[in-house]
Order: C-alpha cells, then structure tokens, then sequence
C-alpha cells in the first residue's frame, strides 16, 4: 500500500512576486494502482474547480492563487466603515469599542493599540491546499482562505468524482465516465461529455450537463432551488426524464411528448397518513430507460437532443 499525502502550507513568494496577480504550481500524483478504479473528492471553500478526463494513469493538478476581487474587499470596508460611523460617540473612541465588541473584552481588559511606526504591512500570499493519495482514492482540499484558489484537474476518465465548492466560481467537468457528485452553493456546475449516473445541486446558479452516452445502472438527479437546468441527450439514448418545476418552465426538443406523473406515494408516520400524487411531468425516450430527475424551484428545464 502506498499513500502520498502532500501538504502545501506557507508557500512564500520572493519579494520579486509579491506584486503578482497570481501563483500557479502544478503537481503529478501517480496512482498507486494503474488500471484500477478511481476516485476524487474535492472540497473547496473559495475557488473555480476544473476537470478533465484523459487517457494517463495519474492526477494531475494545477492550482493557481488568485486575489479576492477588489469589489469584495471594498464590502468589507464599507461594512467597517459603517461600524465605525455606528459606534463613534465623537470623540474618537470608536475604534477602541469595536474592538471591544470583535475580542469580547471588557475595559478592565481590552488590548491596547500597538504603534506600527517603521512597519508595513506584509501581503499574505500563501496557498493552502492539501493533496493525498492512497489505493487510487485521491482527496483534495483547501480551506477557508482570502485567496481564490483555481483548481485545473486531469484523471483517468474513468475516475469517480465527488466535489463540494463552497464559493467563488463553477464546477466545470469534461469527458468523465464514472459517477459525478457535485454540489456548488453559489457557482455553475458544467458537465460536456459525462456519462453519468450524475447526482447536482446549486442553489442560485444553473445546471448545464451534455451526456455521452447515458448509464443505464443508476439514476441521474440534478437540482437546483432558483437555477435553470439545461440538459442534452444523444437521439438514440432510452431514459424516462422526470421534471418538476414549480415556478419555471419547461422547454423540450424530444420527439417524444410530456405527460403528467400518475406516481402515488402513501406515507404513514406515527399515526399521521399522506398521500402525494404526481408532481412531475415525464417523458420516455426511446421506450424508456434509467432515470433521469430534473428539478428546479424558480428555475426553467431545457431537454434538448444532439
């Protein structure tokens, strides 16, 4: 059993790059059994996540630092500056209460000012981020950082990926044959030339997804609570699409037409029955096949085929 487990902390740039915009390194991961499945877990707190299949037997990583975008930083000062205006009494004691208020002391113990007379203040351009490696099963992570950090993956395309993005840019995907995870709480997620079985979610950004050829063994379900979900199958691909949108609409290229579900669910917990009928408009393509589950709260469903 081999595990590589490469931690990337504290990476100081030279004064000659501290006036850079970003810092890019790269880094090859070779599995330790070539051939063998294959999987990914990404988590990212700040950042753009970017994968490709390919034909090699290792995982090659690009990650690149970026600086948080200038608007943001000038929301932060408003906010301050806002505090500040909010707690001044006049006579110049505002900083000194929100520093009480931020630390949690007291008068009896609040810090004290220090002077920074003959010092300048240093930029922190270190990248967080954690790579490890043990019997084809790859994690990556990167934590809270007021950085953006930009991840540029290649893998096997056969590998299984299971990705969290918390903030910053999307989760874009290409020519992946294994199962897909994702999740993206304010980007995109993108997929062109996946297989599936796909399980998304975003919350206030679209779903675009172009399926190869569809995996028959499990069900496809992506979700988003105010995005469209844009999907296009190949013309020959047997599924059953189920789409549920409650405020949004639905736009079809199929040859196939929509019909309403007659799916009848009976629930009975502590005593309390329900029953839940329909919900859903479905379409079978070529007869049918696996599962497919569009569902959008404020959104709109695009079914196209190619």
């Amino acid at each position: 059993m081999k595990k590589l487990n490469l931690t990337l902390l504290g990476l100081t740039l030279s004064a000659l790059m501290q006036n850079a915009h970003a810092i890019e390194k790269t880094y090859s991961l070779p599995l330790s059994n070539p051939g063998e499945p294959v999987s990914l877990e990404i988590e990212v707190h700040t950042g753009a996540i970017y994968i490709e299949g390919f034909d090699g037997e290792s995982i090659e990583v690009t990650a690149t630092m970026e600086e948080i975008e200038t608007n943001e930083l000038n929301k932060i000062e408003r906010i301050i500056n806002d505090v500040t205006a909010e707690l001044s009494d006049g006579r110049g004691n505002n900083i000194e209460k929100i520093g009480e208020i931020i630390s949690g002391h007291t008068n009896k113990h609040k810090r004290k000012l220090r002077s920074t007379e003959g010092l300048k203040s240093v930029k922190n351009n270190s990248m967080q981020l954690e790579i490890e490696e043990e019997d084809n099963e790859v994690e990556i992570s990167s934590e809270y950082s007021t950085q953006n950090v930009i991840l540029h993956i290649k893998v096997p395309k056969r590998t299984r990926l299971d990705i969290e993005l918390y903030k910053g840019g999307d989760v874009e995907i290409n020519n992946i044959s294994g199962a897909i995870e994702a999740e993206a709480f304010k980007g995109s997620i993108i997929a062109n030339g996946v297989s599936g079985p796909m399980v998304a979610e975003t919350h206030n950004t679209d779903i675009v997804v172009s399926f190869d050829v569809l995996n028959q063994q499990n069900p496809t379900s992506l979700t988003s609570h105010s995005g469209n979900i844009d999907i296009s199958i190949n013309k020959n691909t047997s599924a059953k699409i189920n789409v549920q949108s409650y405020k949004g609409e639905i736009l079809s290229g199929l040859a196939t037409e929509f019909f309403a579900s007659e799916d009848v669910q009976r629930k009975n917990k502590g005593g309390k029955q329900k029953i839940v009928i329909g919900g859903m408009m479905s379409a079978e393509v070529n007869g049918g096949g696996q599962d497919i589950t569009l569902a959008t709260y404020n959104g709109n469903v695009y079914v196209r085929t190619k």
